[in-house]
Formats: structure tokens, sequence, C-alpha cells
């Protein structure tokens, strides 16, 4: 028996990088190795025949003799990956050596297996082209701009032991259905160009607040402002492109336009912090999603009322 991830991927590449206190510092180095490979690797030189997945252990090494006789420090962290053929495990090698990862200590290619007693290594997840399948159970869908690919998950305890505790066989239909749940099934991002529709732009924005991702509602609930500006004022709107007008600085122009009352811009300028913050939260992980949930709904509810008026 064999859990899904060494079923699938049996090269491994092992990298080790000191540990630190903060936990959000050493999960931002694993993030940073999945979006590398997820990006970077060529997924399309993979074989038929072979599942275009990697495999992504992730823990500590604890025969602490071990690593200060190897690398000099006591506590180590590894990230294990598994590739499905030898000429992809090279290429890994390759992006995990070139990834920029800080206080790297050491690239394995010839690692023991995560199950080795000098590890205590899980199987994180499964790696695939901008998305990630999460061992961690989740009974709704979530959005996690952290990690910045798509991520899955078994929907419950008893699907994630059928991928981990099956032969590799029995368990690939599982990891077909929790696959079929990334997230571009639920959400159809719109193309911003001349003939977008405005409401489109508020659908997709209450999509991704159905999904939990609030901060992402609210950037795009902001793209919806501008195009409600533009189109009130009549602006041309190759001429805010190219000026690249910012949403404070069109709503400046729309008051002049439009005439509108202090209390009208008071509420489009709180609008436009509120896009601001959002932005800001979502890139520096600031402020969590539900900390914003109230506004972000109040925002699209007026957008929804402008829009249709």
């Amino acid at each position: 028996m064999t859990d899904i991830g060494r079923f699938l991927a049996s090269h491994r590449t092992a990298i080790w990088f000191e540990t630190s206190e903060n936990y959000l510092q050493n999960m931002r180095r694993v993030w940073h190795l999945l979006r590398k490979l997820s990006s970077e690797l060529k997924w399309d030189s993979i074989p038929y025949g072979y599942a275009p997945v990697l495999s992504v252990y992730y823990g500590t090494i604890v025969n602490h003799e071990f690593t200060v006789r190897e690398v000099g420090k006591e506590m180590v962290e590894c990230v294990m990956v598994g590739a499905p053929k030898a000429e992809t495990k090279t290429e890994v090698q390759h992006i995990l050596q070139q990834s920029g990862i800080d206080r790297l200590l050491r690239v394995d290619s010839a690692p023991p297996s995560p199950e080795h007693s000098f590890f205590s290594l899980p199987l994180y997840g499964l790696l695939t082209f901008e998305t990630f399948i999460s061992m961690t159970p989740k009974d709704k869908r979530s959005y996690e701009p952290l990690i910045g690919i798509e991520v899955v998950h078994p929907r419950d305890e008893m699907e994630l032991d059928l991928l981990t505790v099956l032969s590799g066989d029995d368990a690939m239909p599982i990891l077909l259905r929790v696959i079929g749940r990334n997230l571009r099934r639920w959400i159809d991002e719109p193309k911003l160009d001349s003939s977008i529709d405005v409401n489109r732009v508020i659908q997709h924005a209450y999509e991704l607040r159905h999904i939990g991702a609030v901060r992402a509602a609210g950037i795009t609930a902001g793209t919806a402002l501008e195009l409600l500006l533009v189109k009130w004022s009549g602006l041309a709107e190759e001429r805010v492109r190219a000026e690249r007008t910012t949403l404070g600085r069109l709503i400046e122009k729309s008051q002049n336009l439009l005439n509108l009352s202090a209390d009208a811009v008071t509420e489009l300028k709180r609008f436009s912090r509120l896009r601001n913050q959002c932005a800001h939260a979502l890139a520096e992980g600031t402020i969590e999603d539900n900390q914003l949930g109230e506004e972000v709904d109040r925002f699209l509810k007026w957008l929804t009322e402008r829009a249709n008026a």
C-alpha cells in the first residue's frame, strides 16, 4: 500500500531550508515553490500514460543529530517533491535550485522515501498546472490568495482517507472527483474590453463573494464602479484607459460633470477606499476576508441597485 503521491510521482527531490519561528514565513517558502513549479514546469512534456501531477510532502527532519552533522542546523524543514518521470524530476530539481528561496540549505537529488524514520513528512498535496490539490479537507469551496494558485480540497476526512490509504489505482477515482471541483467550474472571469457589460462584472464579484473571496470581490466591485462612472459621465473609455485614470480621479471628474451631491461623493470615496483596502489586504495579507464582508456586501448591493436603475 502507498499513498496517492508516491503512486503518481515516485521520482523524488528534496529541498532543505532553515526553519523560522514564524509559521507564515515558513509556509510562504512552500507556497513560493508551489507557484514556481506550477508555472515553470513543462507539463506538456510529461508523456501520455503518466499523470501530469507532482506530489508534495512537507514537514521537518526529526533526526537532529543527522541535520547538525549534515548542515550544522538542528531544526530543518523539508519539502519533498515527487515527479512521474526521471526527466521531469531533473526539470523539478533545476526549478528548485533556481527558486531563490531564502535560507536554502540543500537540494537533495536522491532522498529516501518520505516515510523514512529521519523525516516527518506527511503528504501536503498534489500539484498540477495552476492548481494545487490540498490534503486538508474542507466542506465548502474556498479562495486562498496566499498560496497564489487555485486550491481544491477533499470534502471530508473520509474522502481524504480514501486518497491516502487506498492503493493508487483505487484512489484515482477519488482524486478525479476532487480535481473536478476546480474553482474554474464556478467562476468565469469576464474579459475587460470595450464591449464589457457592467452587470457581468458585478456578477463576477458576487461569484467571488459566494466562495468566500471577499477581498477579490471588493477589487472587482471597484472595477464595476469605474465602468459605471465612465458610463454616467460620458468620458471616452479610450481616454480613461490611455490616461490610466484612477478611481479617485474618476470620482472627481464625475463630480463636476454630473453635479453630484456632497453625500454622493462621500459614498463614492468610501467605496474607492474600500477597493484600495481590499487590494492592499489581498497583496499583503494584512486583513482577513471575513473582516471586510459587510462592507463589500453593501458595496455590491449599491452597485446592483445603481446598475439596474
